[in-house]
């Protein structure tokens, strides 16, 4: 299971590493966070905005995607 600061940099890169080694990965998705980014021509990108489109690019192919309560469920 990952979580934690910031999605599109340590939380992304460890899931897909952990994939790349052959683990079950779980992103916690509201257990990690993101903050918005100017893009290259300087718009504001909102975090809201990157946090579901990070998400996405990880569900899937490098991982699972659930909440938290999915997972204490399961305890």
């Amino acid at each position: 299971m990952v979580a934690g600061f910031t999605l599109s940099h340590a939380v992304s890169s460890t899931a897909r590493t952990a994939c790349d080694l052959g683990f079950k990965t779980v992103v916690l998705r509201d257990a990690c966070v993101t903050f918005e980014l100017d893009d290259v021509d300087g718009r504001r990108l909102p975090a809201q905005s990157l946090h579901e489109a990070g998400l996405a690019e990880l569900h899937g192919e490098f991982a699972m995607v659930l909440p938290t309560e999915a997972i204490l469920q399961l305890l």
